[in-house]
């Protein structure tokens, strides 16, 4: 957890540093970079991914293909689990979960969802497990289930009402 003002001015420059070596096609070397260097402390490798969430989200909702977010996800998960964020390992599954939805992969995307509800789950991340939640509930209304997509959004939103953190 960033406690300090300077800490966070250094990750707003890192998120700003993200989107400009997104914006030139280097973004998940540059994450991946980061990520090593931080190996040493966990807490600094979640710190340091989480100025990248928003270019993260960028990629869903870009222009970027969904197979090659579904790659990049894996690529960012495998190497967070190797720095020990286990954040940004909760997140990239459901950044591949969402992209598999979004490509209309329904098997997957269920997978991954519960990989991240699962792991959320698991390091107290209430905000997480509300948003794997909701995406879980889409994929029941494109399975045309409705009443399992009300059963899942009533497990989300109280998670989301308590939660203190976006998403993670």
């Amino acid at each position: 957890m960033v406690e300090s003002d300077a800490d966070r001015q250094v990750l707003d420059l890192v998120a700003l540093q993200g989107l400009v070596a997104h914006n030139r096609g280097e973004w998940y070397q540059q994450l991946r970079s980061e990520l090593r260097r931080a190996r040493e402390d966990p807490a600094l490798a979640s710190a340091v991914f989480d100025s990248h969430l928003c270019v993260a989200e960028y990629l869903l909702y870009g222009p970027i293909p969904y197979p090659e977010v579904i790659e990049l996800a894996t690529a960012l998960r495998d190497t967070a689990a190797r720095a020990g964020a286990m954040r940004a390992v909760a997140f990239a599954t459901a950044l591949i979960g969402e992209a598999a939805l979004l490509a209309d992969d329904l098997d997957l995307a269920e997978r991954q969802l519960r990989d991240s509800l699962d792991l959320h789950s698991e390091i107290g991340a209430p905000g997480g497990e509300a948003h794997a939640l909701q995406r879980l509930a889409e994929v029941s209304l494109a399975r045309g289930d409705r009443a399992g997509a009300s059963r899942l959004l009533d497990r989300a939103l109280p998670l989301a009402r308590w939660s203190n953190r976006p998403c993670t």
